[in-house]
């Protein structure tokens, strides 16, 4: 039997502080590969989300989880919401792209790929409707939604939120408890 692995995502507009860290490593059955490789160069090769996706994957031989970083200065909430906002194909579709084909490669490296969390890295945001309307777009996609930034708790199933100051720690320990609860 395949092993499964969780594809999450990690949009906003938040950047990374101090050294570039860890670069993304997927320990497979089919091999060892990247994130970055794998989402054919859309997600960042170093930073938050490899930081996530080391701290989700550390105790397992091999990896149960990968994490797409698609942060970019530019995507704030209203762009990641507007479908009329010019960049909002950078968004919510560019990631659904990249989780349905990054789902269709694991199978050659002997994985299953699942939807998992899409985290929020939208410091110094609190628009609780468009919030609300990310999440919803979670909810069809059978996903759940983890938000990092200074704001009161969501109070919505499926979704945690996440003090800035955690970091990588934070995010993957909210993607943990949701997972385990879907």
């Amino acid at each position: 039997m395949r092993p499964v692995v969780r594809i999450h995502g990690l949009l906003g507009t938040g950047s990374d502080s101090g050294p570039a860290g860890v670069a993304s490593a997927l320990r497979l059955p089919g091999g060892t590969s990247a994130t970055r490789w794998l989402s054919r160069g859309l997600s960042r090769p170093r930073g938050l989300g490899a930081e996530i996706e080391r701290c989700l994957n550390a105790d397992d031989a091999v990896s149960r989880h990968c994490v797409l970083d698609l942060r970019d200065p530019a995507m704030d909430l209203v762009s990641l919401t507007d479908e009329l906002d010019p960049r909002w194909n950078r968004g919510l579709p560019a990631f659904l792209s990249a989780l349905v084909d990054l789902s269709a490669q694991l199978p050659e490296l002997g994985a299953k790929g699942e939807f998992g969390v899409l985290a929020l890295d939208c410091p110094g945001e609190d628009d609780a409707r468009r919030l609300r309307k990310i999440w919803a777009w979670c909810r069809s996609q059978r996903m759940g939604l983890a938000v990092r930034g200074d704001l009161p708790p969501l109070g919505l199933d499926h979704s945690a939120t996440v003090n800035p100051r955690d970091g990588a720690d934070g995010l993957a320990s909210a993607i943990r408890g949701l997972v385990a609860g879907s």
